[in-house]
């Protein structure tokens, strides 16, 4: 059985919405049930050093619990990467509903490479905030 593109697409934007309920968010443990995890794998590596997203889960759990002093204490990008999941997540809806009910056009190839667009735009702002975060931990 394979699933569609378009539907794995639209269940990794959701993916930090169905599962953040739950999640056990500490400062110092993230657990789904009774699978706790590490914190940082890097952290005990390289201390002081960490990974660029050190705390981002951390984060996304406290902002999805609405307490977000916490969450952007724990990553500032937790906040932003939520909201670019939400809007992800409404915009490939939104695309699988209208091109369902409509024939594709003759340079469909153009089309779908120009609505990949937005997604490198997003992606490359994700990857500068998070290599930008961890820079800044770095540095002071």
């Amino acid at each position: 059985m394979t699933i569609p593109q378009r539907t794995l697409s639209i269940l990794l934007c959701a993916l930090p919405w169905w599962l953040g309920p739950w999640l056990t968010v500490t400062e110092e443990s993230v657990a789904l049930g009774s699978c706790e995890f590490p914190v940082c794998p890097w952290a005990t590596t390289w201390p002081g050093l960490g990974c660029p997203g050190c705390g981002l889960t951390r984060s996304i759990g406290f902002a999805l619990r609405f307490d977000f002093g916490r969450s952007w204490s724990m990553h500032p990008m937790g906040v932003f990467i939520l909201g670019l999941s939400a809007v992800a997540t409404a915009v490939h809806v939104f695309d699988a509903v209208r091109s369902s009910s409509k024939t594709l056009p003759l340079d469909h190839h153009a089309a779908r490479t120009q609505a990949r667009l937005p997604t490198r735009v997003a992606s490359s702002a994700v990857l500068i905030g998070l290599v930008s975060v961890w820079l800044a931990r770095i540095l002071s």
